[in-house]
């Protein structure tokens, strides 16, 4: 069995603070607001945070046709 993957609608209800899961065991947090679009509801950009000194961010080319992502398992559960 696979691990659930998160999905585009999951990533555009996180919040600053989430933490989320890369198959590898990685925690990565949500390192501020979560930027949308009103002309493009499907375009999203997401900044995370991984330890002290690595950065990166989630956009929609993060994520396959069907709305799954291609990096992250799913949100920590608090």
């Amino acid at each position: 069995m696979t691990a659930p993957m998160l999905t585009l609608d999951q990533a555009k209800n996180l919040k600053p603070g989430d933490v989320l899961l890369t198959p590898d065991g990685k925690r990565w947090k949500v390192n501020g607001e979560i930027k949308r679009w009103k002309r493009d509801p499907n375009r999203i950009r997401i900044p995370l945070k991984h330890g002290l000194y690595a950065y990166g961010a989630i956009t929609e080319t993060d994520f396959d046709p069907h709305g799954n992502s291609l990096y992250f398992t799913g949100k920590e559960k608090p």
